[in-house]
């Protein structure tokens, strides 16, 4: 039914605007403390909303009084450069909607439903009861300072490894303060699969026999497996770990897929 503004205007130009008018959508995403740092500075954020504005033809760019970053933009434009340029200088950029995706990751303590003797109830998950900045700071801040685990190799063989995850890429060390180096690592496109449980002959091996299913996991590349457990038998630790790195890894090759579809308009 037309309101009365609308009957006063010619069916020809109403066709015209619903030719013409483009819906938009916002996209919100949590920012980290170092984030939400830099673009309150506003020699940082007044070169960066004008290049947005000019480059990639955005609506608007704000900044939630929760700390959240708001991009505004006409529905029909490709949404991956806006976010690549803003994550070239903010670094990962994670929606809510994929912070959701992470938290139901969490709920199974594998992420397919299979069983692997975790008993975790998900009330006892305490960044399950975070708000999404909250829990994004969290995140970041396990990821990019790294966990302590044990690496498993053949034979029974095994050492502690400090695991980093950063820059598309999960990292190994000795050490916390050892630099990271990229023949200890892995490029989120290259692992194919990442499992909780002991699913390698590194793990079942006899002399892990005392270490639970779900204090294990797997990452599967093409050439190696890197086979990890928790040191302190933890089955949380690594349901935390997984759900977050699998989140990352998502958001890795879905920016790199969107990217290629651009590029190919």
């Amino acid at each position: 039914t037309r309101s009365n503004y609308q009957q006063n205007i010619p069916n020809d130009i109403l066709l015209l605007f619903a030719e013409w008018y483009i819906p938009s959508i916002e996209m919100i995403f949590p920012l980290t403390n170092d984030q939400l740092s830099k673009v309150q500075q506003q020699a940082f954020w007044n070169p960066l909303v004008k290049e947005l504005t000019d480059l990639c033809s955005i609506d608007g760019l704000t900044i939630s009084e929760t700390g959240c970053l708001k991009l505004k933009m006409a529905s029909d434009l490709p949404r991956i450069k806006p976010i690549h340029n803003l994550e070239k200088k903010l670094g990962v950029l994670l929606s809510v909607e994929e912070i959701k995706s992470i938290r139901d990751q969490m709920v199974n303590s594998d992420g397919t439903g299979n069983n692997t003797g975790d008993e975790i109830k998900n009330d006892d998950i305490p960044a399950l009861k975070l708000n999404d900045t909250d829990f994004v700071n969290h995140m970041m801040n396990i990821c990019e300072t790294g966990v302590k685990f044990i690496k498993h190799k053949k034979r029974g063989i095994y050492g502690e490894r400090y695991v980093v995850i950063k820059k598309n890429r999960i990292w190994w060390k000795a050490l916390p303060t050892d630099k990271i180096h990229r023949s200890r690592s892995l490029h989120f496109t290259k692992i194919i699969q990442v499992m909780v449980g002991k699913n390698t002959k590194a793990l079942r091996h006899d002399v892990l026999n005392d270490i639970p299913l779900n204090c294990c996991m797997t990452l599967v590349s093409k050439k190696a497996t890197l086979d990890l457990s928790s040191p302190d038998k933890d089955p949380m630790q690594i349901r935390e770990f997984t759900a977050y790195l699998k989140g990352l890894i998502r958001h890795c090759i879905s920016q790199k897929y969107q990217s290629n579809l651009s590029d190919q308009k």
